[in-house]
């Protein structure tokens, strides 16, 4: 164990979190026993399993012009973010541990909190209206300051979300009624919800739980991402930059 001392800095690059457990292991049977350290070690890469299982890889995708290709935009340059459109990926599971982490994730990278949104629209729909019915030159010019403010918090350029489900690998009755919440938030500011690349397993349980067949049409499912874009391109007049050239000879 001391010879491999010196890999440290090789496994510090790799992998810091395999390097900690590595170090940690190696202090403790250093310093206590190597029966501790054994035990240490283990316990370590338990716990670390358990932190990346509940810390999924997410990004927002952009299209490959002229093809039908998605990637993580800050991966790879020639992935560019539709005008008007979030696509959203998701990585990992969706049960009642991780549902939290989705729906904060998903309004980190897309940049809107639906219910936020709404209150912030509401307000300024109350002041506007109250602009209208004042009569005093000075009030309507404060009144002028806050719509002004509020219009620049609000987010009216999302015309549509795509959320990616082609890495999702499984799915419970919790992460169903999650999505479906999301869906309703969003619908209440005019922004759709598409769902796209569902697998089966993930298919069938949105459908046991009433999502594919819903009345209200909240979220609507796609074979493919580039399906759900090009749905969307066409209801919202978008350009997808997608449109997949033919070369022939």
């Amino acid at each position: 164990m001391l010879i491999q001392v010196t890999d440290f800095y090789r496994f510090w690059k790799l992998s810091k979190i395999d390097a900690l457990v590595w170090l940690i292991t190696f202090l403790t049977v250093l310093f206590i026993s190597i029966d501790s350290g054994l035990f240490v070690g283990l316990l370590m890469s338990v716990i670390t399993i358990i932190y990346l299982g509940f810390k999924p890889y997410t990004c927002l995708l952009g299209s490959v012009p002229h093809t039908d290709i998605y990637l993580d935009i800050t991966r790879y340059k020639m992935a560019n973010e539709l005008e008007g459109i979030k696509i959203f990926h998701y990585r990992g599971g969706i049960n009642f541990a991780s549902r939290n982490t989705f729906k904060s994730e998903l309004c980190r990278l897309v940049g809107i909190n639906p219910q936020q949104e709404l209150i912030m629209r509401r307000k300024l729909a109350k002041i506007e209206a109250a602009e209208e019915l004042s009569g005093s030159n000075v009030f309507i010019q404060k009144l002028s300051n806050k719509v002004e403010k509020l219009k620049k918090k609000t987010k009216t350029d999302l015309k549509c979300l795509i959320v990616d489900f082609s890495a999702v690998s499984y799915i419970d009755p919790s992460g169903v009624s999650m999505i479906k919440l999301l869906g309703e938030d969003f619908h209440r500011i005019d922004v759709p919800v598409y769902v796209a690349g569902c697998c089966g397993p993930v298919y069938e349980m949105m459908k046991k739980c009433n999502v594919v067949n819903d009345k209200k049409n909240l979220i609507r499912i796609f074979p493919t991402i580039h399906d759900a874009v090009q749905s969307a391109s066409t209801i919202f007049d978008v350009n997808s930059y997608s449109t997949i050239s033919v070369i022939t000879k």
